[in-house]
Parts: structure tokens; C-alpha cells; sequence
């Protein structure tokens, strides 16, 4: 948990969440708080810096990407960012976190259950050059663009992945299954709420112009945020492509084991039409009856095995006749 202050264009050194004072009038103050949620709800209520309508929605279970405007005014926004790096998680030992926000004058205050990647990198180009951070709006503008960012680059990892998949696929016809199960359960789920997240931020630039642009910044704000969004739709877009043509390999490499099945499958139904009359001969010829015709000559084992020749010749040409054999 921190809290970040911008005053003059400047970042001033960041605080522990316990050290935090009200801030001057002036100031653009960012407050993080990360962690276990009752946490935040417990340090919200006893600071009283928001309505309990407002706390609700930071601390809400539910984290499908969303954005109203509460009845002060304040915009609160829900979206799904990147996090860092978990061992052994999925393709890219990655998940997708959610990030909430509140925005009302010059403060914003962010909650997420464990760090995300957007936050962090916010933070360090804050330090680095905080220049042109005139609003708090613009300070959320940044950390939508880096949400966005984070969430783009990952497309792109997949998108990789799944090139080098294909051409496996078409060099070798083989597939290493645990590695593209992971890429379609990765891309499932980073579409799952990229759909809502780009109606979201579709809609954001109009309320930010409504709510809290100056008739100055509205074309400005208004070419921010459409960026935002269009990054977004075109992760979305990329998304839904790579679902489909990881359908299409998984339809290819099912068909190609099918036609593998089906041939040898047909392979054991030939060989074994091929030696049906065969057996019945032996079968017939091996009983332990009386009668057997020539049982006592000495030649007739060796009639026997020409005759059956002779009938598995007849079967192969028969065979071939009928084009069983290709």
C-alpha cells in the first residue's frame, strides 16, 4: 500500500499507506492499496475518504469489468489488468487481476488483491518524468494505457506461441498438446473479460469529458481515451482469431488422428478377411473326427498348402479387383 502525490508536475516520494495525511487542494494524490480486500475496506471506513456506496464497489466481489458514476459524483471503474509472474501458472505463468478505481477531484484510489504489472510500471515512469500530469483524470489515463499495454503484450506472447505451434504443426504434423491446451485456456481467459472491458472503456471518454474535462482538454481527452479503447478492441479482435484457429488445429490434428485410426483399422479388417477361408480350411482339416479325406496319403499336407496357396492368390487378386488394397 502507498500513496502517491503530484504537485507542480513533480512526484513527491512515495509514503507508507500509515504515514498518509489529507493532502493539499493542489495536490494530485494517489492512493494504492494492496492486498487482502477487508483491509482496504477497513482502512477506507476509518479514514472516511469515501461514501459507503463507493466502498462497496472497491471492495465488491464481484470483478467484471464496469464503470458508473455514483450519486457524488465520483467515477468508479473496474477492470482486468495483468499480474505478475506466478510459477508454474498457465502458458505464461501469468493471471489476469482486477483493478479497482476511484476518481473524484484531485484524488484517485486504486484496489487490487496483489500487484499488477500496470500499477507497478505507472509508478516507476511516474518517479522517472511525471511531466504533463495536470489532472487526476490524466493520472487515470496512464494507468488505462498501461493496463492496456500489459494486456497487449501478452496477446502478442500467445499470438508467438501459437505461430510456433502452427509451424511445428505444418513441418512436423505434431503438436505438443500441453502447451496449446494452456494457450487456449490463457486466451480464454483474458477474452472472458476483454469483451466487457472494451464496452467499458468505449464508454469512458464521454463520461470523463461530462464529468471531468475542461471545454479545453475535451479533443485531447477524446483522442486519449479513443486510443485506449481501440488498443483494447484490437486485443479482443486478436483474440477471438487465435481462438479460432486453435479450433482449426485441434479439428486438424482430431481429423488426422481419425484417418490414423481408420486406417488401421482397415488394415486389421483386410488382413483379417484375407485369412477367414484360410482358417476355416485349417479349422476344418484339424478336426479330431474320422473321415477327413486323404488323412492317410503322404502328400496330402503338402496338397493342402498349395491349395491353400493358391486361395490366398485368388483372395489377392479378388482384392485387388475391389481396390481393398491401395
Amino acid at each position: 500500500m502507498f500513496a502517491l502525490t503530484i504537485e507542480n508536475e513533480k512526484c513527491l516520494p512515495l509514503i507508507e499507506i500509515d504515514q498518509f495525511a489529507p493532502p493539499a487542494s493542489n495536490q494530485i494524490t494517489w492512493i494504492h492499496l494492496q492486498g487482502d480486500i477487508d483491509n482496504a475496506r477497513n482502512w477506507l471506513v476509518e479514514n472516511k475518504h469515501l461514501d459507503l456506496q463507493s466502498i462497496d464497489a472497491l471492495c465488491n466481489e464481484l470483478t467484471r469489468p464496469r464503470l458508473f458514476i455514483n450519486m457524488d459524483e465520483a467515477l468508479i471503474l473496474t477492470l482486468r489488468a495483468s499480474g505478475q509472474s506466478l510459477a508454474g501458472h498457465s502458458l505464461q505463468n501469468k493471471e489476469t487481476l482486477s483493478l479497482r478505481l476511484w476518481m473524484s477531484g484531485n484524488l484517485l484510489i486504486s484496489v487490487s488483491r496483489r500487484e499488477v504489472v500496470a500499477v507497478s510500471e505507472t509508478v516507476q515512469k511516474l518517479k522517472t518524468r511525471a511531466k504533463g500530469i495536470r489532472s487526476v483524470h490524466h493520472l487515470l489515463w496512464q494507468i488505462c494505457d498501461k493496463v492496456t499495454g500489459t494486456l497487449t503484450d501478452w496477446t502478442s506472447e500467445l499470438e508467438e506461441t501459437l505461430d510456433l505451434i502452427e509451424d511445428t504443426w505444418d513441418e512436423k504434423h505434431s503438436v505438443d498438446t500441453p502447451t496449446l491446451h494452456a494457450l487456449r485456456q490463457d486466451t480464454s481467459q483474458i477474452r472472458r473479460y476483454l469483451g466487457p472491458q472494451v464496452e467499458t472503456l468505449e464508454r469512458l471518454s464521454p463520461t470523463i469529458i461530462e464529468y471531468f474535462a475542461t471545454a479545453d482538454e475535451e479533443h485531447q481527452q477524446l483522442a486519449r481515451w479513443r486510443e485506449v479503447a481501440n488498443a483494447a478492441k484490437r486485443d479482443f479482435e486478436a483474440l477471438t482469431e487465435m481462438r479460432e484457429r486453435v479450433t482449426i488445429l485441434q479439428d486438424a490434428i482430431e481429423q488426422r488422428t481419425r484417418e490414423s485410426t481408420h486406417r488401421t483399422m482397415y488394415l486389421l479388417s483386410v488382413v483379417a478377411t484375407f485369412f477367414l477361408p484360410l482358417t476355416f480350411i485349417t479349422g476344418l482339416l484339424g478336426m479330431n473326427v474320422d473321415g477327413i479325406p486323404i488323412h492317410d496319403k503322404a502328400w496330402a499336407f503338402w496338397a493342402v498348402c498349395v491349395f491353400m496357396v493358391i486361395i490366398a492368390f485368388l483372395q489377392w487378386l479378388l482384392f485387388r479387383w475391389w481396390q481393398w488394397l491401395k
